[in-house]
């Protein structure tokens, strides 16, 4: 997670800020590839931090029971990775294209043509 010791001091700086109500990122899913968003809802005497989704932190911000897997500060490239995971998963689990009208998969077809103008692969 940081590569250089300016890196881990910086890491610890920001996890000695974290309270009660401040949000984390961290990594899901198999391989970590995707991301999740979630609440402190309670710091412990030992520093172990509860997140609202049932993710509990050890003190050095990694992820109780995965060492391999920490907690990163919610940025702006974070919070748009995950709106595009949950966009994508709800179009995949809502469309259904067998009710779909001829001129409606034209539409969606015309759709993914200017995509392919943009130079989408």
């Amino acid at each position: 997670m940081y590569y250089s010791k300016k890196e881990k001091e910086e890491y610890q700086k920001w996890l000695s800020t974290l309270v009660v109500g401040s949000k984390v990122a961290y990594r899901t899913g198999w391989m970590g590839t995707g991301w999740g968003i979630s609440e402190i809802v309670k710091v412990t005497p030992s520093g172990r931090m509860n997140l609202k989704h049932g993710v509990v932190l050890n003190p050095d911000g990694t992820i109780r029971g995965d060492g391999h897997r920490s907690v990163y500060p919610v940025t702006d490239e974070i919070s748009v990775s995950l709106w595009r995971e949950n966009a994508m998963g709800k179009i995949r689990r809502e469309l259904n294209l067998e009710k779909f009208s001829n001129s409606e998969l034209s539409v969606l077809l015309d759709i993914m043509k200017g995509h392919d103008k943009e130079g989408r692969k």
